[in-house]
């Protein structure tokens, strides 16, 4: 019986051991279709991988990708949604084994995001079939860690009436599931001066209103803009209370408008 049971764990190390020998020395480039592919099923975008993928399982999960970009259509033509020049991914291992995603760290570099908010709605909500809303409903997924520096957001809405760009961003993203709840937060530079943000953001619903808090602050003219309340994606409905305090007024419209230029007489505080 002693016997055995030795053969058998030898058995299951052998193959433990040709699986570590297979998965480490696959060329993951000759798959970039078929990952694409069981992307899209998941998440109804497209990615198209410009650069190299390397995956490895032991000791912990670990996924590395260079030129990644992500779209709503298959047509490479558009503008990307993300255009990310590295990704580094570190999962969890126990999780993985149970088809549920565990995001221990994950680390994004030069990264530009492209928002567009029009009649048609957000240009990131794209169409997701039955099939794939229910998949991602059901697939467990934890953002513990969501790094991102070198990044760039470029927003546009009602067909180009309102559009900013913020430059520089470092900061860090966590969420409880792939729809949320969201915390975000870091800072920015705009006008060469450094900015910070805060950001919540509730469950994702369809037809149900989500909350968002969000707090930007300005250091140089000891100023914060905040706001509270709540949107829904199917519609473009924004409702909440927005609050301003400024010791510095005129910093810090200057700092952050390029179609006003307020004088240093206006340079006082608000509240």
């Amino acid at each position: 019986m002693k016997k055995v049971f030795v053969g058998i764990i030898l058995i299951l190390f052998l193959a433990a051991g040709g699986a570590f020998f297979y998965v480490t020395n696959i060329d993951w480039n000759k798959h970039k279709d078929k990952i694409s592919e069981q992307f899209y099923n998941s998440t109804g975008k497209h990615i198209n991988f410009v650069g190299n993928v390397s995956f490895k399982i032991f000791p912990v999960p670990y996924l590395n990708a260079t030129d990644a970009k992500i779209y709503n259509s298959d047509n490479k033509n558009e503008k990307p949604l993300l255009d990310i020049k590295s990704v580094n991914v570190e999962l969890a291992l126990m999780p993985l084994l149970k088809g549920e995603v565990n995001i221990s760290k994950m680390v994004l570099d030069g990264v530009v995001v492209n928002v567009n908010w029009d009649d048609k709605g957000l240009n990131w909500q794209g169409d997701l079939s039955a099939d794939q809303k229910q998949m991602m409903e059901d697939t467990k997924m934890v953002l513990n860690s969501v790094s991102f520096k070198n990044t760039k957001v470029n927003f546009e809405a009602s067909g180009g009436d309102v559009n900013f760009t913020l430059d520089n961003l470092s900061g860090e993203v966590m969420a409880q599931s792939v729809f949320g709840p969201f915390r975000i937060e870091g800072n920015y530079l705009k006008s060469s001066e450094p900015q910070g943000f805060a950001i919540t953001i509730g469950k994702l619903e369809d037809t149900m209103a989500t909350t968002l808090n969000a707090v930007f602050t300005h250091p140089k003219s000891n100023s914060y803009v905040r706001f509270d309340g709540s949107f829904q994606l199917s519609n473009r409905v924004l409702n909440g209370n927005v609050v301003i305090e400024s010791q510095k007024l005129s910093d810090f419209v200057n700092d952050n408008t390029d179609e006003v230029e307020l004088s240093d007489k206006y340079n006082n505080p608000i509240v």
